[in-house]
């Protein structure tokens, strides 16, 4: 409607068909990194508990601890991303 020419509409239309899914590739790739960077942290915090658990005498850990399902499936999650 702004254009005067075909030429001029179909470059009105590229630009801001792009900058548009610019900003949403930009959204996604936050909400990936937030994911990630959760997993990160939990995986972490679970391996710095699992060694404060070894450097103890007399201290049992069961699979269940070592591999918790919760953790598993957000790891496999940010895997995925």
């Amino acid at each position: 409607m702004i254009a005067n020419d075909l030429l001029q509409a179909l470059a009105i239309g590229a630009s801001w068909t792009g900058i548009v899914g610019s900003l949403g590739l930009k959204r996604d790739y936050s909400a990936r990194s937030d994911t990630k960077d959760s997993a990160l942290s939990a995986l972490e915090q679970h391996l710095d508990w699992l060694q404060s658990q070894a450097s103890k005498p007399n201290v049992d850990v069961s699979p269940e601890d070592v591999k918790p399902e919760g953790l598993v499936h957000k790891v496999e999650v940010a895997q995925a991303l």
